[in-house]
């Protein structure tokens, strides 16, 4: 996941109101089943999507550390 803004706090706060939206606005959210889950689980790509509008991009590219050092 890449952020435009500060991933620490900026972006943390938007994807916690993006969550909270998809709860209230998002039809497809009141047929989740009842019990425990994460934002991924219960949201999925609908919570995606919301994040993407918003700027943030998300990329298969994966960094090998051994190759860093």
């Amino acid at each position: 996941m890449y952020f435009p803004r500060d991933p620490g706090y900026v972006d943390t706060a938007r994807m916690l109101v993006e969550s909270g939206l998809c709860l209230s606005l998002e039809e497809d959210m009141k047929a989740v089943p009842g019990g425990y889950h994460t934002a991924a689980s219960a949201q999925g790509k609908t919570l995606l999507k919301r994040l993407q509008v918003g700027g943030t991009t998300f990329t298969s590219t994966f960094v090998d550390e051994k190759k860093l050092n």
